[in-house]
């Protein structure tokens, strides 16, 4: 299966899989601060909001884009130079629809 595919990838690159995170934040309602599996990225993580962690951590390691409506996490992101230093993509939910529909006239069914 695909999911099967992606977790065999991203233990032979030696990164965390996406799904414990993202079921611990959706499933609890409190953001958790830490996970074992996703390691840390260092003092940087003291300039961001405690509960803005795990998913600044989930968007590094996993290479995914950070997709928020929190416009101070991502003005935090960008001025504090984290985005570029662990090269996040970040943006808005607008944003992210916008990319979505552009990739839809590019690739059509």
């Amino acid at each position: 299966m695909k999911l099967d595919r992606l977790k065999a990838e991203a233990s032979r690159a030696n990164r965390p899989t996406a799904i414990p995170l993202i079921k611990q934040i959706l499933f609890k309602r409190e953001k958790q601060e830490s996970r074992d599996d996703v390691p840390p990225l260092g003092d940087v993580e003291q300039q961001l909001p405690a509960d803005d962690v795990p998913l600044v951590r989930l968007a590094y390691h996993t290479r995914a884009i950070l997709v928020t409506s929190d416009r101070k996490l991502i003005e935090r992101l960008r001025n504090s130079g984290i985005e570029a230093r662990y090269q996040i993509r970040v943006m808005s939910v607008g944003q992210a629809i916008e990319k979505a529909k552009e990739a839809g006239r590019e690739h059509p069914r």
